[in-house]
């Protein structure tokens, strides 16, 4: 039983050291043929690979309405989008939802290394249904990680310890 909750911990202690979490500095928007320039985006998100986060640009206004983007396993397009991984770029699950209307804007990004902690993301996506069904929306995003805190480290190498002192006094 003991093993068994040590061991139990000890997957919890390295899942939560192996999912990267990324805080969200900003990123653009652009549609030709509609939009004249790239549109900045702000936020003030944090998101963490292999897990639908919500919301992931915030202020995000185009021809005057507001526009909600998010990562979401299923929206209207009924797709079963994987949650994002920022690493390989898989944005699949990316969402916006403008004037009523909801897009799947995700999609396979390319990912730089931009030399200063930080990875900037660039994906293309085709809108299907509303007022711009056809057209392509060019996205990008610039994220950075967010270090492991050194609790979860210390933790992890507690219980690591405490798997020893158990198997010991199992083999004394």
């Amino acid at each position: 039983m003991k093993k068994t909750a040590i061991a139990a911990a000890l997957l919890m202690a390295s899942s939560a050291a192996s999912a990267a979490t990324y805080n969200v500095l900003g990123g653009s928007f652009f549609m030709g043929g509609v939009t004249p320039a790239a549109t900045p985006l702000t936020s003030s998100t944090t998101i963490t690979d292999g897990a639908y986060d919500g919301a992931v640009f915030d202020n995000f206004i185009f021809f005057g309405t507001p526009v909600s983007t998010y990562t979401a396993n299923t929206g209207v397009d009924g797709g079963n989008h994987p949650a994002q991984d920022i690493a390989s770029g898989d944005m699949t699950s990316m969402y916006a939802f403008w004037n009523g209307t909801e897009f799947n804007q995700g999609g396979m990004a390319t990912v730089t290394d931009n030399g200063d902690g930080t990875l900037s993301l660039a994906w293309s996506s085709l809108i299907v249904g509303g007022p711009f069904d056809g057209f392509t929306g060019d996205w990008t995003m610039d994220v950075q990680a967010v270090p492991v805190p050194a609790a979860v480290w210390l933790f992890g190498s507690g219980l690591v310890g405490l798997a020893g002192i158990a198997r010991r006094r199992k083999a004394a």
